[in-house]
């Protein structure tokens, strides 16, 4: 014998419908935006910037300003000291990426901002200068990457980070 609903239950019906389906909506964002691991073919270095050349510097510019600057080497961290990226947003206008360190590259990152606010770093993405702020506070778990071409191209970002195919 088949089963039917009697005509009230289709309320019902739709309703669980409809959350099962706002429930998948939420939950997608949560899963678009899940840490994923670094690809092995990414490069991702954080450096201390200096306004003029040092010895064994390297020359770069500022995505904000295009102003010459110059990148201490070796970088502070590297793509091994990297544990996860993922997307974030201090608000919807304002995209960024997290980057989340391994206990090494905490350990590293910790004790080359510890007495150092104000300094300039720079964030540097498969070879290019995505952001170079100045230093607010020490870092050292993870930090957040925000303004410069981060606002403009995070999306291509995180998919060259993570070797995600565009969809």
């Amino acid at each position: 014998m088949p089963i039917t609903n009697p005509p009230g239950n289709r309320t019902v019906q739709f309703l669980r419908h409809a959350i099962v389906a706002i429930a998948c909506l939420a939950g997608c964002d949560s899963i678009k935006n899940s840490p994923r691991p670094l690809s092995k073919i990414a490069t991702l270095d954080v450096y201390v910037v200096s306004a003029s050349p040092v010895p064994g510097s390297t020359s770069a510019i500022d995505p904000v300003n295009n102003s010459p600057i110059f990148l201490v080497t070796p970088a502070i961290v590297s793509a091994a000291d990297v544990a996860t990226i993922q997307r974030s947003e201090d608000s919807p206008s304002m995209p960024s990426l997290t980057v989340n360190l391994t206990a090494t590259g905490a350990k590293k990152l910790a004790a080359a901002t510890s007495n150092q606010t104000g300094i300039q770093m720079a964030f540097v993405i498969n070879g290019t200068v995505v952001a170079a702020p100045k230093l607010r506070s020490p870092i050292a778990n993870s930090f957040r990457v925000t303004g410069g071409d981060i606002t403009k191209n995070r999306e291509q970002l995180f998919d060259a980070l993570t070797n995600k195919p565009r969809q």
